[in-house]
């Protein structure tokens, strides 16, 4: 059976038999009931086409659904996707399993009645066996046993489990974290919510997990998006989207863009780095890298019930000092048992000549070559060794308690 959790959903109301929440009179649920957040995306469990995808009127079918999408699948079965706060797909529109169709809400029949705190917000999933006419009202059946046995058969989603996810993602978040200082949670978490779970359809067919458009360093492809209004209303466009090689320029390409900011403001999400995850997920919001007011929410959460927190310790960078004559002449950084330092900072420090090939990313000092330069925020660093060395100076101790090296000259 389906675990509604793996696709972040509470179950507050199964299929079949049930008490009517709003007149307390029994009788039979068509569907199930599904809880995340007011207004989070709600991904396709299923490939299809989308046969309808409005604001649902008496004698359609979709009588009290308020905003519903239904997509036909490949069986010709219905999934109806109903009390929606908006679509994200239009009538005709082919969608692939984890594309975003909508976001949830509590429009038509529901306890909060349309309320704009978001009371009664919850998807209505069912699944009708036919799909005319009337949009095959009648014809339901449980969601979780259609949709467990569609998935065993080799169809519907291609979203990973959560698990699998995380341990796919979580080595590149923190290696990305160890160099840019963007903490890995928040990677994972932009990462499963924007993809959802590596399901979409661009996260498929282009490795972009966080929606990034332009063109990327394998291309780019034009897929639909949901664009906003100043006035909230939704429209769709055709849009070029990155495509990657791999996750892990995704999530190189997410970093970029959190250290170096946009044309405007270099520094629109410097309060994101080194910060902890409840303070990223606020400060990223802040800086409208979303405009949802559950963002920050939807991202903790997901942080919290899979602790990914824990990764933000795999990928903290421990500071170390560079001391000559009994003084502090740098700042680096100590991991994997090697200090590493800003060579221009030790360069000057030292009186010793760089010269830096911003082109092919070559820095000599005092005519040598520096082997093991990286960029890390604009900046490049090598180990204080080489640097040292190149400078006409030695290493002559490591302080392992104070994270301290003592140089000479």
């Amino acid at each position: 059976m389906i675990k509604w959790g793996d696709y972040g959903f509470t179950v507050t109301s199964p299929f079949g038999s049930r008490r009517d929440p709003i007149n307390g009179k029994t009788a039979e649920h068509t569907g199930i009931d599904l809880v995340k957040a007011h207004k989070a995306p709600i991904f396709a469990f299923t490939d299809g086409e989308v046969v309808h995808a409005r604001m649902g009127q008496s004698g359609t079918g979709f009588g009290n659904f308020g905003n519903v999408v239904a997509i036909k699948d490949q069986r010709g079965a219905l999934h109806c996707y109903a009390h929606l706060d908006s679509c994200s797909v239009k009538s005709g529109q082919k969608v692939a399993a984890g594309q975003e169709v909508g976001k949830q809400g509590n429009t038509g029949r529901t306890n909060g009645n349309g309320a704009a705190n978001g009371k009664g917000s919850h998807l209505h999933y069912e699944v009708r066996t036919k799909a005319t006419p009337s949009f095959g009202f009648g014809s339901h059946t449980d969601p979780s046993a259609y949709l467990s046995k569609y998935l065993e058969q080799g169809k519907g989603t291609s979203k990973m489990k959560p698990t699998d996810f995380i341990a796919k993602i979580a080595p590149a978040a923190v290696e990305d974290m160890k160099k840019t200082a963007v903490p890995a949670s928040l990677t994972i978490a932009q990462a499963a919510l924007e993809s959802g779970w590596g399901g979409s359809g661009l996260t498929v067919k282009a490795n972009n997990l966080f929606g990034i458009k332009g063109s990327g360093p394998a291309g780019s492809v034009k897929m639909p998006t949901t664009e906003y209004r100043p006035d909230g209303t939704s429209y769709q466009i055709l849009a070029n989207f990155r495509v990657y090689h791999n996750w892990a320029e995704s999530i190189g390409d997410h970093s970029k863009l959190l250290v170096n900011g946009t044309t405007d403001d270099p520094k629109r999400y410097h309060k994101v780095l080194n910060a902890d995850y409840k303070t990223a997920c606020v400060e990223v919001w802040k800086a409208e890298y979303a405009t949802s007011p559950e963002y920050p929410k939807l991202l903790i959460d997901l942080i919290e019930q899979h602790k990914l927190d824990k990764y933000d310790q795999m990928g903290k960078v421990e500071k170390a000092t560079v001391e000559l004559n009994g003084k502090k002449i740098a700042d680096g950084t100590f991991l994997n048992g090697l200090v590493t330092v800003p060579i221009r900072d030790m360069a000057e420090a030292l009186g010793a000549k760089l010269v830096w090939d911003n082109i092919k990313k070559i820095a000599t000092v005092n005519g040598k070559k520096i082997v093991g330069v990286q960029v890390v925020n604009g900046r490049a660093i090598a180990p204080v060794r080489e640097v040292v060395e190149a400078a006409g100076g030695r290493v002559a101790a490591w302080d392992g308690l104070k994270r301290a090296v003592t140089i000479q000259k």
